[in-house]
C-alpha cells in the first residue's frame, strides 16, 4: 500500500470463461470474424490489420480509435491466412483449445500465438464482463519490457506488476509504479499493447510458467500486435495513443528547484533561499540556469519572478489537483453538483461531492484552472508540476460516466490534456509540464518524471530503471529528482545520480530537506557538477534533436540494450547500460564505492567521450569509473551536433556570454552511415560518413548544415581536408579539432 493512502484497485468479482468453443467464422474484406460462446452468450471477435501496423484482436474497441479498413486477402481452409500488405496471421480451430491465432513477425516467421484456452472473459454475477484474462506464452531466452515505469528490473520474467497508478511511497511495495502503461515488448520480435485504460495486474511466468498474465479489471477487449522493430513498433503505439510533445529547448537544460520544506529551510523566507540559489550558482560560473521549480514558496510570490527575470530563468509551479468546492461555485455562479467540475463520491444509494478534488473530464476543470493560474501567467510563470494524479478512487464518478474503477489511469490523460490546454493559451508552447501519474497517450500532452524515490543507491537504482521503462512504454521525455526527495543522499550518491541524469531527457534538481545544489556536496561534487553542466550545454543541439525526433516517430531519448539488440542474445540482457540516441552508449555506475564496472560492448569500435581512447568492441571489458567520472562512449561513426564557444572550440566549458559556433564531434567510420539531424520542428540535415581510402573520415553535409568547428575523437590524425584544400587543425592525443570558418560541404580526415 501507498504511504500516501492512494485508492487501491478493487478487483471485481467474476468467473472466468475461456474462448475455447468457437461457434463460426467469418471472412470479410477488411475483417476476420469468428464467434465464441461465453456463459452461453456468443461474443464476435475480430481480426484487423489497422493503418498504424500490426493485427488488432478486439471483440470491443478500446478508448484509442484506430482506422482497421485494410483490406484482406486470405487463403487456407484449415488454416486460414490472412495477409494484409506486409502484415498476416494464421487462424485455425483446435479441438481443445478452441483456436489458435498466429501472428507473424518481420522475418515471416511466427511471432506471436494466442489460442482461446488462453483468453479469457470474466462474467460478474450480472452476467457483464468485468475482467479479462490473457495468458501469452513466451520462450526461455525471451525478454520482455516496458509496462510503463516499472521501478525493479527491466525484464519483466519472474516479476509481478501493479498496473493501477499509485503514489508509490520511495518504491517501497515491489511492483507499484505512479505510471503504468499496458505496453509490453518482446525481443521475439513483436510489442503488445492492450488498449483499455483499466488497472489490472500482470506477471511473466509467476502464475502460469513460461507465460505472462494480463488480467485487466474491466472489459479489456481490445489488443494490438505490434510486429516491426522495436524502434517501429512504438512508432505504430505512438501513432495510435499520441505523438510525445515537444517541449521548448531550454526544457533539456538543467533546472534547480526544491520542495516546499526545502524552500523554508531553517525558518528563513523562500525568497532568501531563492537569493542563496541564484548566488550560488553565479559564484560557480553560472548565471544563467534555465528553470526554477519553486513548489509552494517562490512560485507564489511575485518578487520570486522578478529575481529571476534578468537571469532569463523561468519559474515553475506545482500543481495539486484540487479546488475549493465553494470557491467553484462562486467561480461557475452555480451550486449545482451537476456543473461544478468535481467528481461525485458513492454514497450508499446515491452519489455525493467528495472534497475539493477536480475531475478533468469536465469542461470547468479548465475554468477553474484558467482562473487559478491568471496572475501567475501575468508575472511570466512557464511550467508546471502535474501532481498527484493517482487520487481517483473506485467509488467515484466522473463528469463523463465512467466510475472511478474506469477513470483511474485514465485521469492522467485528462488531467495533462487540460493542463496543456489551458498553458499553451496563455503561453504558447513556451512552456514544459512534468507530470508524476501516467497512462498511454499522458505522453502526447507532456512530460513525466520519476516520483518519490530514496535519497540512496537503492532510489538511484529505481530511478534508473523507472528512466528505461517508460522511455519504452512511450513515455520519452522523463526525469527524476537528481539525489532523490525525502532525505540526506551522500555526496557519493549525489554524484552518481548527477552524471546519470546529464545523460537522461530530463535534469532536473529536487528535494524535500537539504537543497540537492552541488555546493552542498563539497568540491568535488561541485567540480562534477560544473564539467557536467556546461556538457549538457554543449549537447543541447543533440539533445534537442533526439527530442524532435521523438516527436515526430515516437523513438524514445533513451535505448535500452534489448531495444537496440533483440537479437544479439549476450546484448539483449544487459540492463546496466544505455543507449543515449543513438550515438552515445552510456554505462552509469549504480553501485556504492564503486571506482570502475563492466561494459559490455556491442560490436564496432566505442570511443571514450572524455579520454578519446578507442575500445574494439563485441567483446566484455572492466572500465575505469572513478567518482568523477560516468564511463560514456560515442559508437563509430558517430555525428554529435554541439554548441562551443567560438574562441576556445573546448568542450565541457562554459558557453554562457560569449560568442559560440554550432559544431560537430565525430568518430572514425567503419562503414558508411546516414544521420539525419534536427534542429527544429521543421529543419533538418542529412550528413553521411564513411571511410575514406587509407583515411580516418569522409563526411558529407550536402545539405549545407551550418558547422563552424569539427572535433574528431578516437584517432591520431595526420592532415585533414575541408571541400578538397588542406585545412589547419590542432592535435591533443586522441582528440583533434578543425576550425570551420566558412563550414563545409565535405571534409576529409587522414
Amino acid at each position: 500500500m501507498a504511504y500516501s493512502g492512494c485508492p487501491l484497485m478493487r478487483e471485481h468479482k467474476v468467473t472466468f470463461h475461456a474462448a475455447d468453443a468457437v461457434t463460426g467464422v467469418r471472412r470479410g474484406a477488411d475483417a476476420f470474424c469468428f464467434f465464441v460462446k461465453i456463459n452461453g452468450k456468443t461474443v464476435r471477435l475480430a481480426v484487423t490489420f489497422p493503418a498504424v501496423g500490426g493485427v488488432r484482436l478486439t471483440a470491443k474497441p478500446g478508448f484509442f480509435a484506430a482506422d482497421d479498413r485494410h483490406a484482406v486477402t486470405y487463403s487456407g481452409q484449415k488454416v486460414i491466412r490472412m495477409t494484409a500488405g506486409a502484415a498476416k496471421a494464421d487462424f485455425r480451430r483446435d479441438t481443445e483449445k478452441g483456436f489458435v491465432l498466429t501472428v507473424y513477425g518481420k522475418n515471416g516467421t511466427p511471432a506471436f500465438t494466442l489460442s482461446g484456452a488462453d483468453l479469457q472473459f470474466g462474467i460478474d454475477e450480472k452476467g457483464k464482463c468485468g475482467r479479462m484474462r490473457y495468458f501469452v506464452p513466451f520462450a526461455e531466452n525471451e525478454v520482455l519490457y516496458g509496462l510503463g515505469e516499472r521501478y525493479d528490473r527491466l525484464d519483466r520474467r519472474g516479476l509481478h506488476a501493479y498496473l493501477w497508478n499509485v503514489d508509490t511511497g520511495f518504491g517501497a511495495v515491489q511492483g507499484e509504479a505512479y505510471q503504468n502503461v499496458p505496453l509490453m515488448h518482446s525481443t521475439a520480435g513483436y510489442a503488445l499493447f492492450f488498449n483499455t485504460m483499466f488497472g489490472g495486474n500482470t506477471d511473466s511466468g509467476v502464475t502460469v510458467s513460461e507465460k505472462t498474465l494480463y488480467d485487466f479489471n474491466g472489459d479489456a477487449q481490445d489488443l494490438f500486435i505490434f510486429t516491426g522493430t522495436p524502434y517501429e513498433n512504438l512508432d505504430s503505439y505512438t501513432r495510435l495513443t499520441g505523438r510525445p510533445i515537444l517541449p521548448p529547448r531550454w526544457a533539456y537544460e538543467y533546472w534547480m528547484g526544491a520542495s516546499y520544506d526545502a524552500w523554508r529551510l531553517d525558518g528563513k523566507d523562500p525568497l532568501i533561499h531563492l537569493k542563496e540559489y541564484l548566488d550560488g550558482y553565479a559564484a560557480i560560473g553560472i548565471h544563467h540556469v534555465a528553470a526554477c521549480y519553486g513548489e509552494t514558496g517562490p512560485c507564489q510570490t511575485k518578487e520570486a519572478y522578478e529575481m529571476l527575470e534578468p537571469s532569463g530563468c523561468r519559474m515553475l509551479f506545482w500543481n495539486y489537483p484540487a479546488y475549493g468546492r465553494k470557491d467553484s461555485a462562486a467561480l461557475l455562479h452555480t451550486t449545482s453538483p451537476a456543473k461544478l467540475p468535481h467528481p461525485m463520491m458513492k454514497k450508499g444509494a446515491r452519489y455525493v461531492l467528495p472534497d475539493n478534488w477536480l475531475d478533468f473530464t469536465h469542461p470547468d476543470a479548465k475554468t477553474v484552472m484558467r482562473h487559478k493560474y491568471a496572475r501567475y501567467f501575468d508575472w511570466g510563470l512557464k511550467g508546471a508540476m502535474i501532481d498527484f494524479g493517482e487520487f481517483i478512487d473506485p467509488d467515484w464518478k466522473c463528469h463523463n460516466g465512467k466510475d472511478g474503477n474506469a477513470m483511474h489511469n485514465e485521469h492522467s490523460y485528462w488531467y495533462a490534456k487540460t493542463m496543456k490546454e489551458v498553458f499553451e493559451e496563455r503561453c504558447g508552447d513556451d512552456y514544459v509540464l512534468f507530470e508524476r501519474s501516467g497512462c498511454a497517450g499522458a505522453q502526447h500532452y507532456c512530460t513525466h518524471f520519476g516520483g518519490d524515490q530514496k535519497t540512496t543507491f537503492e532510489g538511484l537504482n529505481q530511478a534508473y530503471y523507472g528512466m528505461l521503462s517508460a522511455s519504452t512504454s512511450g513515455l520519452v521525455n522523463w526525469g527524476s529528482d537528481i539525489g532523490g526527495l525525502g532525505g540526506f543522499p551522500s555526496d557519493e550518491t549525489y554524484i552518481r545520480w548527477l552524471q546519470m541524469s546529464t545523460f537522461s531527457p530530463l535534469m532536473r534538481a529536487h528535494a524535500a530537506h537539504k537543497p540537492h545544489n552541488p555546493w552542498n556536496y563539497g568540491d568535488p561534487a561541485t567540480d562534477v557538477f560544473k564539467t557536467l553542466y556546461w556538457w549538457r550545454e554543449n549537447m543541447l543541439p543533440y539533445t534537442y534533436h533526439l527530442a524532435i525526433e521523438a516527436h515526430k516517430t515516437g523513438l524514445p531519448l533513451v535505448l535500452p540494450m534489448p531495444f537496440v539488440y533483440p537479437d544479439d542474445a549476450d546484448l539483449r540482457v544487459v540492463e546496466d547500460q544505455y543507449f543515449f540516441g543513438s550515438e552515445l552508449m552510456v554505462a552509469p555506475v549504480l553501485s556504492e564505492n564503486r571506482n570502475w564496472r563492466t561494459v559490455q560492448f556491442p560490436a564496432g569500435h566505442f570511443t571514450s567521450l572524455w579520454s578519446g581512447e578507442t575500445v574494439e568492441g563485441g567483446r566484455r571489458l572492466c572500465v575505469n569509473a572513478p567518482l568523477d567520472t560516468i564511463p560514456v562512449y560515442l559508437r563509430d561513426g558517430a555525428i554529435l551536433p554541439l554548441t562551443l564557444p567560438k574562441e576556445t572550440l573546448l568542450p565541457f566549458t562554459s558557453v554562457e556570454d560569449t560568442q559560440t559556433v554550432p559544431a560537430l564531434l565525430v568518430t572514425p567510420a567503419l562503414s558508411r552511415r546516414t544521420v539525419t539531424l534536427h534542429t527544429s520542428a521543421d529543419d533538418s540535415f542529412r550528413l553521411v560518413s564513411e571511410k575514406p581510402d587509407g583515411g580516418i573520415l569522409r563526411l558529407d553535409n550536402t545539405d549545407g548544415m551550418a558547422c563552424g568547428a569539427l572535433l574528431l575523437f578516437g584517432a591520431a590524425v595526420t592532415h585533414v581536408k575541408a571541400d578538397g584544400k588542406e585545412v589547419p587543425f590542432t592535435n591533443d592525443g586522441n582528440k583533434t579539432t578543425v576550425r570551420l570558418e566558412n563550414g563545409f560541404k565535405t571534409i576529409e580526415i587522414f
